[in-house]
């Protein structure tokens, strides 16, 4: 919609919301006038809009996906049988979307298992449903990508959530030295205020691994990706294993025992210490001694305090006001955020 403001055409004087549609005389200068409106036909409006579809589906670097076009911008990410690239909607209203590609043709079945968990997900009972669902790819279509010159392949398609640019691995390949312990705090508190809800609603994600953690520096948030491994708590084992990563999965999870609410915690804590450590997976000698305590046993083995996350979300909360005092806004330094 285009705002113009309501002046007289002679002097530029405001004038009284009423003149609009009438004659009228500006009580500056004197001078008549009339509002007059601009019509278009509704006929000729709907070709042009037509029009723009046409030419959008025209294009060489349109892509479709369940009858939509997108113009693909770039790839973003590339996992471990997925690419991922930024897109944008083809059409008269657009938007900027996320199209996961299956690049491994056996692996549908991953793809299939992810839409279904985030459906499940957003339909959730569970408190906070409406705030933590943000916290989640947002899934906007499902179908198969046809593309010039590329092989169909399953495809999902995500909301871009601006802001969320960067991944766990991006913080460590920013601070090679480690971060402000701080940093490990809210970061790990995002990962544990979410999860909280994830088991509340009664699913694991199974494969929290730096590359499926995406942070908004600015805003101190975390967003949580890769869901294609996630199972309801009691469900089966976990549907796939990354071998380079698996230093972040508990041993139980490689011997066929099914993705928890525990295995979930031990990861979120090992990525955490990947990142505050600057890519070591152990706990930097710079954390407060009451944090490292409460995160020792999920990086390095051994009995944990608790499997709840919520609770374990309170105890670090409490360890971080006993080491650091009063909650403070403390700056991120990611490429890209000032």
């Amino acid at each position: 919609m285009t705002l113009a403001p309501l002046t007289c055409p002679t002097c530029g004087a405001p004038l009284s919301p009423d003149a609009a549609g009438r004659v009228f005389t500006c009580s500056f200068c004197g001078a008549s006038a009339r509002a007059e409106r601009r019509l278009v036909q509704a006929a000729r409006f709907r070709a042009a809009l037509a029009g723009l579809d046409e030419g959008a589906r025209a294009r060489d670097d349109v892509a479709s996906v369940a009858g939509v076009p997108y113009r693909v911008l770039g790839r973003v990410a590339r996992g471990q049988s997925s690419d991922v690239f930024l897109a944008e909607r083809a059409r008269r209203l657009t938007e900027l979307v996320l199209l996961k590609v299956l690049r491994a043709p056996d692996d549908a079945d991953l793809l299939e298992r992810e839409w279904q968990a985030l459906a499940a997900l957003r339909a959730s009972e569970a408190a906070g449903t409406a705030q933590f669902a943000r916290r989640l790819p947002q899934p906007v279509a499902r179908g198969v990508l046809q593309a010039p010159g590329v092989a169909p392949r399953p495809t999902l398609v995500l909301r871009h959530q601006s802001g969320f640019v960067h991944t766990f691995d991006d913080v460590v390949a920013a601070h090679p030295g480690g971060l402000d312990p701080r940093h490990t705090v809210w970061l790990f508190r995002r990962l544990l205020e979410l999860l909280g809800w994830v088991h509340q609603s009664g699913w694991a994600h199974g494969a929290l691994l730096p590359e499926h953690l995406l942070v908004h520096a600015r805003d101190h948030g975390v967003l949580v990706v890769g869901w294609s491994c996630a199972e309801r708590l009691g469900g089966g084992r976990l549907r796939a294993l990354a071998p380079e990563r698996a230093a972040f999965y508990p041993p139980d999870l490689g011997r066929g025992a099914p993705p928890s609410a525990a295995s979930d915690l031990a990861m979120a804590a090992r990525c955490v210490a990947h990142a505050a450590f600057g890519g070591e997976l152990r706990l930097p000698p710079s954390l407060p001694a009451p944090l490292a305590a409460l995160l020792r046993p999920y990086v390095e083995g051994g009995r944990a305090p608790t499997d709840d996350a919520w609770r374990l979300e309170k105890l670090v909360a409490a360890a971080a006001r006993e080491a650091f005092g009063p909650p403070t806004y403390v700056r991120l330094p990611m490429p890209g955020w000032r």
